[in-house]
């Protein structure tokens, strides 16, 4: 029987502690290490999710052999240079979204993904929740005439630093807005052409918010904000019926379908935080050494990625050639 997967994570933050916690429902998998270079943040993580080991040092958890694959979750900035080392040390890698901060770096990693045979996945969760899953079953063969989406939450300055920090690739779209655009992409493939427009401040886009075109009118509307409230929403128009997922549709554990005014209700728990279900993927596609997901491979990261760039260049938000040309 093939040994439990040993991960470590690098950057235990806010997300790698649901993370952490979805872990341990998993078994075929559990948190063997963790590394930061904040002590007293170590220490508190360790507490609270007990590692078999713990550094100060990322480089120590790498060369760690034990370690089978590791979890990202650094700023943004520091994804593209950490995946190319745990290449680099012989360890698989999901990490956090987006995975890197433009189209040229997320290339790089393809190739060097496919020189070393590693597995390598962006960690966008909720493509495989299962009430996701099965929300697109339901689009199967169907044409969508609308969606719209949104992912705002209320920071103002001070409170959440990284989010207004250019180093750190801060701002709404590759935080937050990501997520609409994936869903877009997802449910109804590229558009045509888009619109972008927003605000950017102090070399952060505050918010954003995009049409894509399809043909014969069809669109997608999405929005995000850090400065902002909302419900969270996502409608999927069809022809002959609607489909909704209320409040806070990324992290869906069902959603809802109005045809002929009868609303039907579709239910798919999700279990803990909802990261479990992409942690098992990871653990399938390990299992059966595929180096890539089938159901999110590379290639949907680099034409995520990609859009992302294009509204970059539309709201001619650059961050600093630090991070942008590693």
């Amino acid at each position: 029987m093939p040994h439990r997967k040993r991960w470590g994570i690098i950057g235990p933050g806010k997300i790698a502690r649901k993370f952490a916690h979805d872990l341990r429902f998993s078994k075929s998998g559990y948190l063997y290490a963790t590394a930061s270079l904040n002590p007293s943040r170590l220490e508190k993580f360790q507490q609270d999710y007990p590692a078999d080991q713990r550094y100060d040092r990322y480089e120590d958890l790498l060369s760690d052999p034990m370690v089978d694959i590791v979890y990202i979750a650094t700023p943004h900035s520091h994804h593209y240079p950490w995946i190319l080392k745990c290449l680099d040390h012989g360890k698989h890698v999901l990490c956090e979204k987006p995975l890197c901060i433009n189209a040229n770096q997320v290339r790089a990693i393809m190739k060097k993904q496919e020189e070393t045979g590693l597995f390598v996945m962006e960690a966008l969760w909720t493509r495989f929740l299962p009430a996701y899953i099965q929300l697109r079953n339901e689009l199967k063969d169907s044409t969508v005439q609308s969606l719209s989406a949104d992912f705002c939450y209320h920071s103002p300055r001070g409170v959440v630093p990284r989010v207004y920090e250019p180093a750190l690739a801060g701002g709404s779209l590759l935080d937050i807005g990501i997520y609409p655009l994936f869903l877009a992409l997802d449910i109804m493939g590229p558009p045509r052409n888009f619109q972008v427009s927003g605000w950017v401040d102090q070399g952060v886009d505050v918010r954003m918010a995009a049409n894509l075109l399809y043909d014969k009118g069809r669109s997608a509307l999405l929005y995000s904000d850090v400065q902002s409230a909302t419900h969270m929403d996502a409608v999927i128009r069809m022809e002959d019926r609607v489909y909704v997922i209320p409040h806070q549709w990324h992290r869906m554990d069902h959603f809802l379908m109005i045809q002929d005014n009868v609303t039907t209700r579709y239910d798919a728990p999700r279990v803990g935080w909802g990261y479990y279900h992409e942690i098992e993927h990871v653990h399938e596609c390990l299992l059966k050494s595929w180096p890539q997901s089938p159901l999110y491979p590379l290639t949907k990261t680099l034409e995520l990625t990609g859009y992302m760039d294009s509204f970059r260049r539309q709201l001619e938000l650059k961050y600093p050639d630090a991070i942008e040309k590693i």
